[in-house]
């Protein structure tokens, strides 16, 4: 059994997948989303400071 494109396609079509997923326009931040990113932040920083990371490395 060989395959075409379009073989694929009506067949992708029929059982509704696909490959890709819409996101839907205006996605929510989360709650937390504030503390989680000044937490990443200074985790990265923290890095940065123990192996001498340049700027331009990150």
């Amino acid at each position: 059994f060989k395959a075409g494109i379009d073989w694929c396609r009506r067949m992708m079509h029929r059982t509704a997948l696909a490959l890709r997923r819409r996101t839907s326009l205006a996605q929510h931040l989360l709650s937390d989303f504030e503390e989680k990113l000044q937490s990443f932040q200074s985790y990265v920083i923290g890095l940065r400071k123990i192996h001498s990371y340049a700027l331009d490395q990150i």
